[in-house]
């Protein structure tokens, strides 16, 4: 009997090292991905009217973009592009930047264009846009990173005001309702772009990885 419970009380002590053996492995990769880890913000927000021509536009202009990560972000990409019924509502040209080291900045003089005359309207006849942009971008462990902006902005030519007023504003009448970072391994990616050729199921593995 005694045996037994040596025998017993050994396993449990052996699936106790390996489980603190896995965790202490899974902290590691964890903080050496941390450091390699990008983080990017945009900074420099303002909204303006734009002359061209004889025709004013509606433009939010974003100055910089800054790297507060611990890793460098290499092959940046920065788009956003908004329709509606196949009308373009707003549109910012494709900004792309072959590296950032971390604790730099670059200036990217970035301008998104709003278009009103085909914008939804809430229930008081007021006209905004939802804005999403998005920034790709690659570490040195070989992962990429998606950051995702989403801002609300209303017409400016109408007296429309938040409720948390000028502070929860980055520019005139636009407020960021979320920004939040996606991080995956290439070899995931990799494996969701093979797998989203397959019948009835691909199109699934796509649209949730």
């Amino acid at each position: 009997m005694a045996g037994s419970y040596a025998a017993i009380w050994s396993a449990i002590a052996a699936t106790s090292s390996a489980i603190a053996a896995i965790i202490m492995i899974r902290i590691q990769h964890l903080n050496m991905l941390e450091s390699a880890r990008p983080e990017l913000i945009l900074t420099g927000w303002d909204r303006k009217l734009k002359q061209v021509g004889e025709r004013k536009y509606d433009i939010i202009t974003i100055e910089k973009i800054r790297n507060v990560g611990r890793g460098s972000a290499s092959h940046i990409t920065i788009n956003s592009t908004k329709f509606l019924d196949d009308e373009l509502l707003s549109a910012l040209s494709t900004v792309t930047i072959s590296i950032l080291p971390a604790g730099e900045e670059r200036e990217i003089n970035g301008e998104i264009s709003l278009s009103w005359d085909h914008a939804p309207t809430d229930t008081r006849g007021g006209k905004y846009l939802e804005i999403v942009i998005e920034i790709h971008s690659w570490c040195s462990r070989c992962y990429r990173h998606e950051t995702i902006y989403k801002l609300f902005t209303v017409d400016r030519t109408q007296n429309v005001a938040f409720l948390g007023g000028d502070e929860d504003e980055i520019a005139p009448g636009v407020m960021l309702s979320l920004r939040k970072t996606i991080s995956k391994p290439v070899w995931r990616l990799k494996l969701v772009r093979k797998l989203s050729h397959l019948p009835i199921i691909g199109k699934y593995i796509l649209r949730n990885n």
